[in-house]
C-alpha cells in the first residue's frame, strides 16, 4: 500500500503543477473577470496539493508491527489514496459549475482527515516508545 500511496502522491504532486500551469495560461479569458469563481479554481487547486503532499508525507510513517494497529494504516491508507480521485473531479467539476455545496471536496476532505487520524493513531505508539 505505501508503494500505491507514494505513486498516487507523486503523480497528483505532477497533476498539481499541470493543473497550475492550466490556470496561468488558459483560464485567466476563461473565468472572464468573475473572482468568486477564479478563488473557487484556487481553492481545489491548493487542495489537490495538500492530498497529495498527506499521501507522500504518509509514506514516511515506518509500518507498525502489530497487526491490528497495521490494519489501521492499511484503511487509512486506502482513504487517503482515494480522496485524490475526489479532488480531481471537485477541481473539475465544482467552480465551473459554481457549485458552493462541494460535495466532491467535503468527501475528499473527510477522507484525508479520517485517513490521517487512523494513520495517526496506528503510529502513536511507536512515537511514544521513541519519546519515552
Amino acid at each position: 500500500m505505501r508503494r500505491i500511496q507514494a505513486v498516487a502522491g507523486g503523480l497528483f504532486l505532477v497533476l498539481f503543477l499541470v493543473t497550475g500551469f492550466y490556470m496561468k495560461q488558459v483560464f485567466p479569458e476563461a473565468y472572464a473577470g468573475d473572482e468568486g469563481q477564479r478563488m473557487m479554481f484556487r481553492a481545489s487547486h491548493i487542495y489537490l496539493l495538500l492530498g497529495s503532499l498527506i499521501n507522500l508525507m504518509a509514506v514516511c510513517i515506518s509500518p507498525s508491527s502489530d497487526p491490528g494497529l497495521q490494519k489501521f494504516q492499511h484503511m487509512g491508507a486506502l482513504l487517503q489514496v482515494t480522496a485524490l480521485p475526489l479532488l480531481l473531479v471537485a477541481f473539475v467539476t465544482e467552480p465551473a459549475a459554481y457549485d458552493i455545496d462541494r460535495s466532491w471536496t467535503m468527501a475528499a476532505m473527510i477522507a484525508l482527515l479520517l485517513g490521517s487520524v487512523l494513520q495517526g493513531i496506528a503510529a502513536l505508539p511507536q512515537w511514544l516508545r521513541r519519546k519515552g
